[in-house]
């Protein structure tokens, strides 16, 4: 599920490996010989949060990004196999991605602005309330992949409740800021009030919601 391009600063010795440390490769293209990018000090794992249906698009032009330029970078996109039925009645097998609008990253902490002022990230996240970027540790990152790439896990958002402040991530709206009204499947209502005037509501995906702590 997970294309890892770079070697990480450490390697490791987990369960299911049969004790032996994974080196992490980059393939050099166009060419059958491996390029290895070592990097130059600390790396950490953070979150990019990108538009919705970007995910796999941004974590292509990332590590071209980071290869072009010969700089350490490790990527993880959590990806399920479904399966998508066709007019005919066939189907077919694809590869969703199970956290939408999040690209997981490794990268040196000298090179984080590398990905956190793109054009096309909307923020590196955060704690709630914080504006410094969270670095996830190593070894709470491999828990949670290695539960996850075991194919039957099921993840856990934090969900959103009536009374949330939110603000809107993705599409014409993205950094208006409201409060749920409503909450109906993948929908939600939100809305926002002039005061001793009128209130104007709207439906929106969940998705394209940041929770906002008070």
């Amino acid at each position: 599920m997970a294309k890892t391009i770079v070697p990480p600063q450490r390697t490791s010795t987990i369960a299911g490996d049969d004790g032996g440390a994974m080196r992490p490769t980059l393939k050099k293209q166009g060419s059958g010989a491996e390029k290895f990018i070592h990097p130059t000090g600390p790396m950490h794992w953070y979150v990019a949060r990108v538009r919705v249906n970007y995910e796999k698009k941004f974590k292509i032009l990332i590590e071209k990004y980071f290869q072009d330029r010969n700089l350490a970078l490790e990527t993880w996109l959590p990806l399920e196999k479904r399966t998508r039925t066709n007019s005919r009645g066939g189907s077919t097998l694809h590869e969703a991605v199970l956290l939408t609008t999040f690209v997981f990253v490794r990268v040196e902490d000298k090179n984080l602005n590398e990905i956190r002022f793109r054009s096309d990230v909307y923020k590196i996240l955060s704690e709630p309330g914080e504006s410094v970027p969270y670095a996830i540790p190593d070894d709470t990152f491999e828990n949670f992949r290695r539960i996850v790439s075991a194919g039957k896990a099921e993840i856990q958002s934090h969900p959103l409740q009536q009374g949330d402040k939110v603000r809107i991530i993705d599409g014409d709206l993205a950094g208006v800021v409201a409060y749920v009204q409503r909450i109906q499947g993948k929908k939600a209502l939100i809305g926002s009030e002039i005061r001793n005037l009128c209130g104007a509501t709207i439906e929106i995906d969940t998705d394209k919601l940041e929770p906002i702590k008070n």
